[in-house]
């Protein structure tokens, strides 16, 4: 099998698992149903909200990573859908981007995003902070909160718009490359194909 076969193959398999994808979203029928709906209404059946094309996919993919590393925990999917209402994208994939924080990534995400924060505030020439513990309770938290919290803010907001908008290109590119990969897959059939 040649290296153009094998990625013809890949392709194949991608497009396998799209169609099992699209086929797994809810029809209107279901959405009309769902209780959001009674709230939102006909906004949630608007078509760019279901669109995998490229624009509306990217924007879902950006928007949810963004919110994924915003300090909204708990709530990141209701941001998500707010932002993807407001800044139409794929809502789907924006709510399934949002899964990047979860309780066994949220102490990476939180001490990444700190280190971030205090880096730029300390670069920006504010007071040092106090190292960071993973000594969190119930009875701390408010001081955690009080002492760490610009730094985490400010480190959220800057992974959030490096991870959104290398999201959102990286879907750009993603799917630049799938159109090459299906010209080109094309094209090979036809050359390939036998005269009858």
């Amino acid at each position: 099998m040649t290296w153009r076969e094998k990625w013809y193959a890949a392709h194949d398999r991608y497009e396998l698992v799209k169609a099992r994808l699209k086929k797994r979203l809810p029809t209107t029928g279901h959405v009309e149903n769902s209780a959001i709906f009674r709230f939102f209404g006909s906004t949630l059946l608007r078509r760019d909200l279901w669109s995998f094309k490229p624009e509306p996919l990217a924007r879902g993919l950006g928007l949810g990573l963004f919110v994924s590393v915003s300090p909204t925990m708990g709530f990141q999917w209701v941001v998500a859908a707010l932002l993807v209402l407001i800044i139409p994208g794929n809502l789907p994939i924006a709510l399934a981007a949002c899964l990047l924080t979860n309780p066994l990534t949220t102490p990476a995400v939180l001490y990444a995003e700190y280190k971030i924060g205090e880096w730029i505030l300390t670069f920006m020439g504010s007071a040092p902070l106090p190292p960071f513990t993973m000594d969190i309770n119930m009875s701390n938290i408010r001081e955690i909160v009080s002492d760490l919290g610009l730094a985490i803010v400010v480190g959220s907001l800057v992974l959030g718009v490096v991870l959104g908008v290398g999201g959102y290109f990286g879907v750009r590119g993603f799917v630049a490359v799938e159109r090459r990969i299906k010209h080109s897959k094309l094209l090979h059939k036809r050359k390939t194909r036998k005269p009858e």
